[in-house]
């Protein structure tokens, strides 16, 4: 659509925190509500390559707690910790959905990313992780799979109020038990904000070639 242009975001910066919750191995997903929660934080540096695609380096580091047995057993639950480095592919999609004509800037902004990384989880606490499987709470380095959507206000010439939210898939052993399952989860919802170090950079619009007929 001509009448449309796409802005792309030069390097931005952000800080966001807030709370997750562990997938727990002998829980099913259909029992989420009972997992849980736990709190966390994440740097992020980012960029926009073109108007829609873009990259995103994070490095996150939470605190984590679940419980890998029946609550009627135990109510008991244990906790770690975990920092893990991501690299993110960002799609916007608010500028692929965006309707708003060159003269207004807009002001949110919704992108979607995908990433692979590692964590590094430490600090288990002295609780029973299984009654029923083999666990260890030795550090482990484990790679690990995201993804999600961020979204964002614009508040300033070059600031944004924001939240993220997440799914992240770890190698077995994340919540450290080891189960037939080959990947543990984690879901994140994060707040905070966004500096932008340059204003966004807007595409060209397209040059209008108008064919005039002359009259005889």
């Amino acid at each position: 659509n001509d009448s449309i242009d796409r802005n792309q975001d030069f390097y931005y910066l952000q800080l966001y925190i807030g709370i997750n919750k562990s997938a727990n191995e002998n829980l099913p997903f259909s029992e989420f509500t009972h997992y849980p929660w736990s709190y966390g934080a994440f740097l992020a540096v980012g960029r926009e390559v073109t108007p829609l695609w873009g990259w995103r380096a994070a490095l996150r580091i939470n605190r984590n707690k679940s419980r890998n047995v029946q609550e009627c057993e135990s109510p008991d639950t244990y906790a770690w910790n975990n920092a893990a480095l991501f690299g993110d592919l960002t799609f916007d999609v608010s500028d692929v959905l965006r309707k708003t004509p060159r003269d207004k800037t807009p002001r949110f902004n919704m992108k979607a990313f995908a990433g692979i990384g590692a964590a590094y989880t430490w600090n288990f606490s002295n609780v029973p992780l299984s009654y029923t499987h083999e666990y260890s709470r030795e550090s482990r380095l484990l790679p690990a799979l995201r993804a999600g959507l961020t979204a964002s206000y614009q508040v300033g010439e070059r600031w944004r109020i924001g939240a993220e939210i997440s799914q992240t898939l770890f190698e077995d052993h994340f919540n450290g038990v080891a189960y037939d399952m080959p990947m543990d989860g984690r879901t994140n919802l994060k707040v905070g904000v966004a500096y932008l170090f340059a204003k966004e950079k807007k595409r060209a619009p397209k040059p209008v070639v108008r064919k005039n007929k002359l009259k005889r």
